[in-house]
């Protein structure tokens, strides 16, 4: 009777301790468990949705990366109504490219952006709405939102104060951003001077407390259109 090649009689072969038996079925253990995890999440993995322009005049990229929005055709952009980024992944770069689209007149039609729970960098937003702000005599922008967009505190609250020239803005969310009394106090003085359009203010979520909402009191005063004005959940 002859042996299949490569068989190690059993008196030959080498002895493996209990410690070496353990260790090698729980690298077989660890192996099994990576394996299974890589194929749940390639199964789970989503492929990542697509910008599209619906209805001619929307813009929706919810959840989308930036190198998928820069690849859009800028000719149909101006057409845009609103601006739906909520959820989106935006980094410097493609921020740069927004605001150099917005200065070259590609969304003078939008009159909603809202950018709710979206990742931006903070200085790529910083220079996006530099560009907002700078045409809005030209952008019949009426609502915006930034409910629990990353949060550039200082330079947020330091833009939207300035809204003297926002004469079309009539719906403001600024919700779950941790803004304070102090943001509250340069929020509202822009406010104040808004022209008394604003009929309806979001800021729930935040960090205001007695001081910031007396703040608040002066822009009810100030604006007699202002309808809601939203504080739940503040400390």
């Amino acid at each position: 009777m002859f042996a299949p090649e490569g068989y190690v009689p059993p008196h030959k072969r080498e002895r493996k301790t209990v410690e070496d038996i353990l260790n090698d079925q729980a690298q077989a253990f660890e192996k099994a468990a990576d394996a299974l995890v890589s194929r749940r999440k390639a199964k789970r993995a989503p492929a990542a949705p697509e910008p599209e322009i619906r209805d001619g005049d929307e813009l929706w990229a919810e959840g989308c990366g930036g190198a998928q929005l820069v690849c859009l055709n800028k000719a149909e952009l101006a057409e845009v109504v609103d601006l739906k980024l909520s959820e989106s992944v935006l980094d410097a770069d493609t921020c740069g490219v927004l605001a150099r689209w917005t200065e070259e007149g590609c969304f003078d039609q939008v009159e909603s952006i809202d950018l709710a729970a979206a990742r931006v960098d903070p200085g790529g937003l910083e220079q996006w709405l530099a560009a907002i702000f700078a045409r809005f005599d030209v952008i019949p922008l009426d609502s915006f939102v930034l409910d629990g967009c990353t949060r550039p505190h200082q330079q947020l609250v330091e833009a939207f104060a300035d809204t003297a020239r926002v004469r079309t803005l009539r719906s403001l969310s600024l919700a779950d951003l941790w803004l304070d009394d102090v943001d509250c106090l340069t929020l509202s003085q822009g406010l104040v001077d808004n022209g008394g359009c604003l009929t309806d203010i979001t800021l729930d979520g935040n960090r205001i407390g007695p001081e910031g909402a007396a703040h608040l009191v002066e822009v009810l005063r100030s604006s007699p259109a202002l309808r809601r004005v939203d504080l739940n959940h503040n400390r």
